[in-house]
């Protein structure tokens, strides 16, 4: 500021965009046509309100947990349970019925309500974790991505994947270390995600970066589950990390990313179940008793003799498959009226499994099984029993189960804030950004689905956040030196 006679000449302000880390704000016209959106496509629904919250939720949930230039892992998160809550209130909408006639339960519309609710609770809860927290600034960040080499984080990569294939082979040699070993497993996405960023900001190695996506949608797809979703979960949340600006040429991008894993969540929907019973040789365990190569093969065959009608029907078939408020809505018809609330005998299960490991406590009992749980709370049975079949009923149930509508936030608003005080110490780690933002997608895929028992959320979520402090404080300071080499930052 210069002073020149009686009058204050302020410095002409630098056109360069300040360092970011405000949460996302959507424009005032935007928002307008969002509600807009949500409005005309409620006229058409049998639940118009619940139709128009699940729609006009969204905005409001990236608004509470996206910050500007850090990996939006929360959101992700979050909008992946949104769609397990709102899927079936839309298809229901398409099909001309309400909720409750799709799920054939009367409680659909209320668990729908009390899931959406409490996916609000859960991100308040993010985003009080990180109250009063220094924002990041993106140049920092892109500087010390541009002091790696390369070919260095290719090597790392490849390293990475060796390690993985290694320790695959002893995860049961040892019981009481399975969790672990699992845990120090999921860190190979630390190490996609230092080659994806890395890749984006020195705009350079693109190939390499489509080969190591491939490989990972290939060994997902030849597992006996397909867990394919986590790569493009990773490259979403790199992609947006390192942009300075939301603009259009991002959300194209972001389409076309997610236009893939649909087309291929698809795919697998359609070839899923003749699959599966190829590899467990009809047996209906959930093993695999044939080869790599073999698998691969068979899959081949089968998504070539998908036709049009094979592929509508997988579409069908994944929606069915991602919403998930069903067994909620059959809950709230047994509990109390049949069942009375358990008063947080499910969570403080949870919480002395939690502090008890098996490693110190090897007579500990055994878990329930999900399918057993979720025919006692829902009255309802299964074909063939479901003694092979993984059926959770989720936390928000659970909680609903404990405390009632009105208590069951309570558990759900620690839970957010938990996981939200874990995002928080990551991104604060400032001696290695890159690393501490590429662990905070480890952390969060033990949250990512809206069916994750009370269970196995805290006791997952604590050992993978153990493993990666772990891998920060020992591995990191020697990998990160190696990374940089003699090459000197550039700013």
């Amino acid at each position: 500021m210069v002073l020149v006679g009686s009058r204050t000449y302020r410095p002409m302000q630098s056109s360069r965009r300040q360092p970011v880390g405000g949460y996302v704000r959507i424009p005032l016209p935007i928002l307008g046509l969002a509600f807009i959106v949500a409005f005309l496509i409620s006229l058409s629904s049998l639940d118009p309100l619940l139709t128009f919250a699940c729609i006009i939720v969204l905005p409001f949930l990236a608004m509470l947990s996206w910050r500007e230039g850090e990996p939006p892992v929360a959101f992700a998160a979050l909008t992946a349970q949104w769609l397990q809550i709102s899927v079936g209130t839309l298809r229901a909408t398409a099909n001309g019925v309400d909720l409750n006639g799709l799920f054939l339960t009367a409680g659909a519309n209320y668990a729908n309500w009390l899931s959406l609710a409490g996916l609000l609770v859960l991100a308040i809860g993010i985003r009080m974790a990180s109250w009063g927290r220094r924002p990041m600034e993106i140049r920092a960040l892109h500087s010390e991505l541009n002091s790696f080499q390369y070919s260095r984080v290719l090597v790392a990569y490849c390293l990475a994947q060796l390690i993985t294939f290694l320790c695959q082979g002893i995860i049961w040699v040892i019981p009481g270390l399975t969790q672990a070993i699992l845990a120090a497993i999921n860190l190979r996405w630390l190490f996609y995600f230092l080659l994806t960023v890395t890749t984006l900001v020195q705009k350079r190695g693109y190939g390499y970066l489509a080969a190591a996506t491939a490989f990972e949608v290939v060994t997902g797809l030849a597992s006996f589950f397909s867990d394919f979703k986590t790569v493009f979960f990773v490259l979403s949340v790199s992609y947006l990390m390192v942009q300075s600006r939301i603009n259009l040429k991002m959300f194209f991008s972001l389409c076309v990313l997610l236009c893939g894993l649909l087309y291929l969540a698809i795919i697998w929907s359609a070839v899923k179940m003749d699959y599966r019973a190829y590899q467990n040789g009809g047996t209906g365990a959930q093993v695999s008793y044939v080869g790599t190569w073999d698998k691969l093969d068979y899959l081949t065959t089968l998504v070539e003799k998908i036709d049009e009608k094979r592929f509508w029907n997988g579409f069908d078939l994944l929606t069915q498959r991602i919403e998930y408020t069903r067994f909620f809505g059959y809950v709230t018809e047994n509990v109390p009226t049949f069942i009375p609330y358990d008063d947080g005998g499910i969570w403080g299960g949870a919480l002395y499994h939690v502090i008890t490991p098996r490693l110190l406590f090897p007579d500990k009992a055994s878990l329930t099984a999900d399918i057993d749980n979720t025919k006692r709370y829902t009255g309802l049975t299964f074909a063939g029993g479901g003694s092979d079949t993984e059926i959770p009923l989720g936390y928000m149930a659970e909680s609903y189960i404990d405390f009632g509508p009105i208590g069951m936030f309570v558990p759900i608003g620690l839970l957010g804030l938990l996981i939200g005080l874990e995002y928080r110490y990551f991104a604060t780690r400032r001696s290695y950004l890159v690393f501490s933002y590429g662990l905070l997608p480890v952390v969060f895929g033990t949250v990512i689905t809206y069916e994750e028992t009370a269970i196995k959320i805290l006791g997952g979520n604590l050992i993978v956040c153990i493993v990666s402090y772990l891998a920060l404080r020992f591995v990191v300071p020697a990998i990160q030196p190696w990374l940089i080499g003699n090459r000197p930052k550039r700013a």
